[in-house]
């Protein structure tokens, strides 16, 4: 689950960090690491994929609608980059 609910929060935290609020249930130590674990995970997956990320935004905002092989293309014309390169 988290590789479905985490790219889209970390994106948008990194797009507009005060825009968004993050609600985790549970408490613990364990949690808490698990979630740091996944967190930073997913941060890394992220960036390193970043400028998909911002042609595939590029694309909504123009038409508003895409599918799956516009994705696709997106993802397969833009490199990834090196951690830590933005």
């Amino acid at each position: 689950m988290r590789e479905f609910l985490l790219p889209g929060w970390i994106a948008q935290k990194r797009h507009a960090p005060r825009s968004t609020a993050m609600a985790i249930s549970g408490s613990g130590r364990e949690t808490d690491a698990w979630v740091h674990l996944w967190t930073v995970q997913v941060k890394e997956r992220l960036a390193r994929r970043w400028p998909a990320v911002e042609a595939v935004a590029g694309a909504l905002m123009k038409d508003l609608r895409i599918n799956g092989s516009t994705i696709t293309a997106h993802l397969n014309n833009t490199k990834p980059m090196i951690s830590g390169s933005r």
